[in-house]
């Protein structure tokens, strides 16, 4: 994922091990680290990252703003570690066909009707331009995975988003808003479904009366699991009370779709790749730095080609 994000976020190549070369160097140097996840089927382990002490306090540097980390963030529940994966491949499915604007897990606030503050943090926020009379159709893009508590999540963050939705009343003629859920699978899709129709249809929740859902699940994100485009296989699920059964609605909404593969790429130069001592010698010597010469190089790097640096993806795929 993070060397995905690296090619379709800067459209820079960057060899694999090379990437993994760098990853190695930056949890070496205290700036992300690292768990293995071991295949049941024993076929591959999974490497995953996430911001460490140096990492948050560079981030914070360069992006003068504050972060709310604690070192016991890097040790996630099961369902958390799953729900960030499945976060990064819908972003990067979608950064594949379409040209949007996005922001990761921003806290939205608001005033209630009551005269509180509230606030919600969707784990993406997808912004198109849209040819139609609005100025732009916005994503609020919920992951929800299978575990103990998530369908009281699930229900306590409906009622905060048709809260929200309401608060925004009078700017949908310029945005329209959909609510767009990322379930594991066909069946936790059917679950929240029913989830949803008994808040709004059982205990009459006046809050999500307004509130309609689209709703995708992981395989439905991979190429070639999905006919039409991404956008053609989002789907709310409504009952039907002349009929007496589920029906599916699909999201009527059109947007210019782009093709990844015609993306030109640059080739990224390393600083820590080997380099040749001179003209004419055929050894190499790999280049040994300390910490203060690492966050230099880190910062200049940073700097003169604009975030461009594995930092940026390592934050993407983590946070």
């Amino acid at each position: 994922q993070i060397w995905q994000m690296y090619l379709l976020k800067y459209s820079m190549f960057i060899k694999r091990e090379s990437l993994k070369k760098i990853l190695n160097r930056m949890v070496d140097k205290g700036l992300i680290t690292e768990f293995v996840i071991k295949s049941s089927i024993g076929v591959t382990n999974y490497r995953i990252f996430c911001a460490d002490y140096n990492g948050v306090r560079l981030y914070t540097a360069l992006k003068s703003e504050n972060v709310n980390w604690k070192r016991t963030d890097v040790l996630q529940k099961t369902h958390i570690i799953k729900r960030s994966l499945a976060k990064n491949q819908f972003l990067i499915s979608y950064l594949k066909h379409y040209d949007f604007e996005y922001s990761l897990q921003k806290k939205i606030t608001w005033i209630s009707d009551v005269g509180r503050e509230e606030a919600i943090r969707p784990a993406m926020e997808l912004t198109f331009k849209s040819h139609e009379q609005i100025d732009s159709v916005v994503f609020l893009v919920d992951v929800i995975r299978v575990h103990k508590d998530w369908e009281e999540e699930f229900s306590e963050k409906l009622l905060r988003y048709g809260s929200y939705l309401k608060s925004v009343e009078d700017t949908q003629a310029l945005k329209k808003y959909y609510i767009i859920i990322c379930a594991e699978s066909p069946e936790q899709i059917k679950e929240a479904s029913k989830l949803y129709y008994n808040l709004r249809h059982i205990r009459k929740m006046q809050e999500i009366s307004r509130l309609k859902l689209f709703y995708t699940h992981d395989l439905e994100l991979l190429d070639g699991r999905y006919n039409g485009t991404l956008i053609d296989s989002l789907r709310s699920i409504e009952y039907n009370y002349e009929k007496r059964e589920w029906e599916e609605c699909r999201l009527n909404f059109d947007i210019e779709t782009k093709d990844w593969r015609s993306i030109k790429f640059e080739k990224e130069i390393l600083q820590n790749e080997p380099i040749q001592k001179s003209l004419g010698e055929e050894k190499t010597e790999n280049i040994n730095i300390d910490k203060k010469e690492l966050s230099e190089q880190i910062y200049k790097v940073v700097k003169e080609k604009g975030c461009k640096f594995p930092i940026p993806a390592v934050k993407i795929s983590t946070w």
